[in-house]
């Protein structure tokens, strides 16, 4: 399958490296791949395959396992794969699914062979030009340092070989902030509400950044206070429904940035580890780099 065109993303070249010690190694990056993205009622969008057909593929490092839809299955013809189920925590609780063999597996011009993924729901969205059939997640992605440059509709999956503690991606990042592994490749980012501390993972996946209720009690945000804010709703993989609210917080820190009467959606999301879903709302205006293999978030200066 033809490689996807390549864009000229703002990467500034990490080969040189300053005296290094004998015997040292040179931080390498290698780009091994470019894809366009777009935005699909708040769900980030790329190409892809299954089995050499192309369908569009959700981008979710919010999720700890990638999958295919049962209409791929049946679609596609695709193969149950009975020796192996899969168990993933949603926002909605645990969940297990059973598995289907994909041939061939492709994100942008990345092709995986012969990989049992589970079977599971998808976002309901527009008619796209190609179906909708697979998410990738957290499982894949940790492979890969990622840059996601929305504004410009596109993002890129790089591998990084011996580059250390002092990597940067670009010459004059604006904030550099430290993130930690959680699970199978769930990154958390320490944030601050309202002056109080919040563990925010990272969800590419997710239309609106979340909070749990409970936590939002703890600054203060009890069912009064949301009484009059609007109504939202969603669900997970598991589909369960769940209602929330759509809250004015007064100030959300992010590194450096302080974000001022921020909207963030309270609801009764079950997050095993983190506070908060920091999502596709804040992903969508910025230029990131999530490096995996690092465990940092570099913003590249404002253009």
């Amino acid at each position: 399958m033809p490689a996807w065109p390549a864009y000229g993303l703002l990467l500034l070249l990490l080969t040189a490296c300053q005296s290094l010690p004998p015997g040292a190694q040179a931080c390498r990056v290698e780009r091994a791949a470019v894809l366009p993205v777009r935005l699909d009622h708040g769900i980030l969008l790329v190409p892809g395959a299954l089995n050499g057909q192309p369908v569009q593929l959700v981008v979710d490092t919010g999720a700890e396992g990638s999958l295919v839809s049962s209409e791929a299955v049946a679609r596609f013809g695709l193969e149950r794969d009975t020796t192996r189920r899969t168990t993933i925590n949603s926002v909605g609780g645990q969940i297990t699914m059973a598995n289907a063999w994909v041939r061939s597996f492709i994100v942008g011009n990345l092709e995986t062979p012969q990989v049992s993924l589970a079977v599971g729901p998808l976002p309901a969205l527009g008619e796209p030009a190609s179906p909708l059939a697979g998410l990738v997640g957290a499982d894949y992605l940790a492979a890969f340092d990622i840059e996601f440059d929305l504004p410009r509709q596109r993002m890129a999956l790089y591998r990084l070989v011996d580059c250390g503690p002092g990597f940067s991606p670009w010459s004059d990042p604006a904030m550099v902030l430290p993130l930690r592994r959680f699970r199978r490749g769930l990154l958390l980012l320490d944030v601050q509400i309202d002056r109080q501390p919040v563990v925010a993972l990272i969800d590419s996946g997710a239309r609106l950044s979340s909070i749990r209720t409970e936590v939002a009690e703890r600054l203060g945000v009890g069912p009064a206070a949301l009484a009059h804010d609007p109504l939202t709703a969603g669900s997970g993989v598991d589909l369960i429904a769940m209602a929330g609210r759509l809250h004015r917080f007064a100030a959300v820190r992010i590194g450096s940035e302080v974000l001022r009467d921020q909207e963030i959606e309270v609801a009764p999301l079950a997050l095993p580890g983190a506070d908060m879903l920091l999502g596709a709302d804040y992903l969508r205006t910025r230029h990131v780099w999530l490096s995996y293999s690092t465990q940092r978030l570099f913003l590249a200066p404002a253009r």
